[in-house]
């Protein structure tokens, strides 16, 4: 995932003039679906695949949420070194997105992926979390990059 990030980074920063509230949008977006999938219909009538979402999904969702910007930051910085055109504006968003995210993920962290003995919530709420998160987050990713977009 983190050369995934790297290469998107670097891929980033070669375009002529990159917007980085349009970035915010397509995160929103991947959020966004992602918390549908969660909470369908085919998956709240089962446990298994609940189970499965709040095990493997979730984790999966926090790691890549952290690891893609790194990379990606590793990649624009890389990409700067060489001159490329949006390398600063790629970099800048890789880290903001990384430093912004760490609250709402350590909320998410542990309410669904590890809640401690503090936080006692059974499959289907922990389930419901996740959903909710991830459209909650999506929705205010779009909302920021339309505040940006009209601001600019």
């Amino acid at each position: 995932m983190t050369l995934v990030g790297g290469w998107l980074g670097s891929a980033l920063s070669r375009l002529p003039k990159l917007a980085p509230y349009k970035l915010l949008n397509i995160a929103g977006i991947v959020y966004g679906l992602l918390g549908v999938v969660v909470l369908a219909e085919l998956v709240m009538k089962s446990d298994a695949l609940k189970r499965f979402m709040v095990t493997y999904v979730a984790g999966t969702i926090l790691w890549a949420s952290m690891v893609v910007p790194i990379g990606m930051l590793f990649g624009a910085g890389i990409a700067y070194a060489f001159g490329q055109p949006s390398a600063a504006p790629a970099a800048t968003w890789s880290l903001s997105f990384v430093v912004w995210s760490l609250l709402p993920l350590s909320a998410v962290d542990a309410t669904v992926v590890a809640p401690t003995r503090l936080i006692k919530i059974d499959l289907h709420g922990r389930h419901q979390i996740l959903g909710l998160a991830l459209i909650l987050g999506g929705g205010l990713l779009q909302l920021a990059a339309a505040v940006v977009d009209l601001v600019i």
